[in-house]
């Protein structure tokens, strides 16, 4: 009983720390987790730093998938945060073994926790989150101390020899009980303080609390892999790449125990048994740190063997939609304006297609898929609600709905001129105002890919000029060929009808730019979300 209200109390300490940690400190968290993860290292250090502070791998793995879902980190990107935030878990480790066994300080966290209470109690705000964060902190250290005395009760019912850690089945069943342990508290942190008191109190020997810290480690994975449960195709890679990082963490932790006890005992006499605890919470920072040092050199192969093992079974389109982004309208946004890109970029590549571009490789795309992603699209952004005080994503989300608008009519544009643009490319008075639109949709199509938005809106801007100009000229021309008897009527029509309807291409095509460059622009001087 003493052991489960210990660890009751320590589980309690870490939610009231961590909520208000995250409360006081969270959007801060968050926004930099953005702003600073730019390749997989700058990821390993901020997912480092962000689990250290938030004391949670899980709310940073967790909030690294749902960045993934909204599109404002790439798989790639988010693979640095979830190796950093294994190394960043250990830091709860040090401060148990350095201050709760140590310094021996539940008695005088009592204070503390009710110094925190009162601030909570008499004060709103940020002085009540840092008033629960005191709370939180002083719990933590009396469930370690309520740990430890129990665990000293326990040595005559549970000792080193109870579990033969000699055996591949002793190793298993110690590994088995470290990941069950963390499923059931949820924590790593947890089980790990559960670790470190049972070996503070020799009721089990180092190598057994390390074989079951290798095992809580991989049990961490969790809570990221219920995370990505009907999530986006690269929030399942992320949840995917946790799982096999913390088993190849698993299996480096397996391979240097041995050495790392042989080298242990050699630097430090007896070591395991007068710094039994700093020793595993050495051995728990060794091999994850050896783990990423190990994985980061390969990590875009690694990123690649991810990609294959999950393959993207969804519809390209809108794969960032999720429908567990609408509670909160900035990532729901963000989720639906990375949708509407995407299928712009397939309208505008489905267009260079229909005028015969030499430079596009790929044929068109499926137009029936590509209406049924826009409705779907369309269904989302009906389910994201803001207000106009709401800014900017009150703004954000009228520029979407133009955007869908003319995105839709674009569509529709496009199955109805197949036989338009095959009239337009038959007729030679059309050659010069071809080679002028495939030029400038070419242009806009490469400024789409780099996704700069004021550049494709600048391009669309000279496209609609273009057309509109040559519309001019190639109307005459049209009509003094028939004129001259050189075209008949019904191709002369033909013709006049592809004239028109190139106009109305490059229309939508320059109001979708426009909305979209206005959203890019409103993007940058909102906040990151939370």
């Amino acid at each position: 009983m003493g052991v489960l209200g210990g660890l009751g109390l320590f589980l309690l300490g870490m939610v009231l720390m961590t909520d208000a940690l995250r409360a006081l400190a969270g959007e801060t968290i968050h926004n930099n987790l953005i702003r600073f993860t730019r390749n997989p290292l700058s990821g390993v250090v901020t997912g480092t730093l962000a689990t250290a502070v938030l004391q949670s791998s899980s709310a940073v793995t967790v909030a690294a998938i749902g960045f993934v879902s909204a599109g404002l980190l790439t798989f790639s990107e988010s693979l640095g945060i979830v190796l950093g935030a294994t190394i960043g878990t250990t830091f709860t480790g040090w401060l148990v073994a350095l201050l709760g066994f140590k310094l021996q300080l539940s008695t005088l966290m009592l204070p503390v926790i009710f110094a925190g209470v009162l601030l909570r109690l008499m004060f709103n705000g940020r002085i009540a989150s840092l008033g629960m964060i005191l709370a939180g902190f002083g719990l933590v250290f009396v469930g370690i101390g309520t740990l430890q005395t129990s665990m000293e009760t326990m040595r005559e019912f549970i000792h080193p020899g109870i579990f033969d850690s000699d055996s591949i089945s002793g190793y298993l069943k110690l590994l088995g009980l470290g990941f069950l342990i963390t499923i059931i508290t949820q924590s790593s942190s947890a089980g790990v303080a559960t670790a470190l008191a049972a070996v503070y109190t020799q009721t089990i020997n180092f190598e057994q609390a390390a074989i079951m810290v290798i095992g809580m480690n991989v049990g961490t994975t969790f809570s990221s892999v219920l995370a990505s449960i009907g999530a986006s195709v690269n929030a399942r890679r992320t949840a995917a790449s946790h799982v096999l990082y913390n088993i190849f963490a698993a299996i480096i932790g397996i391979i240097i125990l041995q050495p790392f006890i042989q080298l242990s005992e050699w630097l430090v006499t007896d070591v395991q048994r007068n710094h039994a605890e700093i020793l595993l919470v050495s051995f728990h920072s060794s091999f994850n740190i050896l783990s990423v040092m190990c994985l980061l050199p390969f990590i875009r192969r690694f990123a690649r063997m991810v990609k294959k093992l999950i393959a993207n079974i969804e519809d390209a389109y809108t794969e960032t939609l999720d429908d567990r982004l609408l509670d909160k309208p900035d990532l729901a946004l963000t989720a639906a304006t990375a949708s509407i890109q995407s299928e712009t970029r397939a309208l505008v590549s489905h267009l260079l297609c229909m005028l015969g571009s030499k430079h596009t490789a790929s044929g068109g795309v499926d137009l029936n898929n590509l209406n049924s992603a826009m409705g779907e699209t369309h269904s989302y952004v009906e389910k994201i609600h803001t207000t106009n005080e709401d800014q900017p994503n009150w703004n954000i989300m009228l520029s979407i709905i133009h955007s869908l608008d003319h995105m839709q009519r674009l569509q529709r544009r496009c199955e109805e001129s197949l036989n338009k643009s095959a009239a337009a490319m038959q007729t030679p008075e059309f050659n010069h105002y071809l080679d002028i639109t495939r030029q400038s949709l070419n242009k806009l199509q490469q400024a789409i890919a780099l996704n700069d938005w004021q550049l494709a809106n600048h391009e669309a801007e000279l496209l609609a000029a273009a057309i509109s100009e040559e519309s001019k000229n190639i109307r005459q021309t049209i009509v003094d060929s028939i004129a001259a008897g050189q075209l008949n009527i019904l191709r002369g029509t033909d013709g006049l009808k592809a004239t028109r309807w190139l106009r109305r291409v490059s229309a939508h095509l320059l109001r979708i730019t426009h909305y979209q460059a206005q959203i890019h622009e409103l993007l940058k001087t909102r906040k990151a979300p939370e």
